[in-house]
């Protein structure tokens, strides 16, 4: 039987991070054959100048995330709304939502310095007012000659069994 955490199925969280894995590895192949710096003739919501590849990425994120079934709220740095991206199929008590800068860095890529993504992962709906202590996971894909992904998951470490 899959364990049960903070109500949450294990299963759905381990999927959840499979699909971030799998934007991040769309991303890699997007950088791959990324040759001309173009702008996109907007801003995000830092105030930085969005390159076309910055949304093509945030693209690639959250068509993966659509397709994982365990999402319902996402938001990013260049989509700073919460947006659904729930399946209707989807049960109330198994679910995520998951805040990410697809393309960390992208204003120094031309100068070959490393990229990344950053995303965090909170149970159920909603990020506005989450804190960083309530995140189920935690993942950073580091891009270059390798594509390197790394998974926080939060320790059981104190007397109530609650992560650090």
């Amino acid at each position: 039987e899959i364990l049960i955490t903070r109500g949450l199925s294990e299963a759905n969280l381990i999927s959840s991070i499979v699909a971030l894995g799998e934007a991040s590895a769309q991303i890699a192949a997007i950088l791959e054959n990324y040759v001309k710096h173009e702008y996109a003739g907007t801003q995000n919501s830092s105030g930085d100048d969005q390159l076309k590849l910055d949304i093509d990425c945030d693209n690639a994120v959250f068509h993966a995330i659509r397709g994982s079934g365990t999402f319902v709220t996402a938001a990013s740095e260049e989509t700073p709304v919460e947006t659904d991206v729930s399946s209707p199929s989807m049960k109330d008590e198994e679910f995520y939502s998951v805040g990410f800068d697809p393309l960390d860095g992208s204003s120094i890529i031309d100068a070959n310095f490393s990229v990344g993504s950053i995303f965090g992962i909170w149970p159920g709906k909603g990020l506005l007012g989450r804190r960083g202590r309530e995140q189920v996971a935690s993942v950073v894909s580091l891009y270059g000659p390798r594509t390197t992904l790394m998974i926080a998951l939060p320790a059981k470490s104190r007397d109530d069994d609650k992560g650090d």
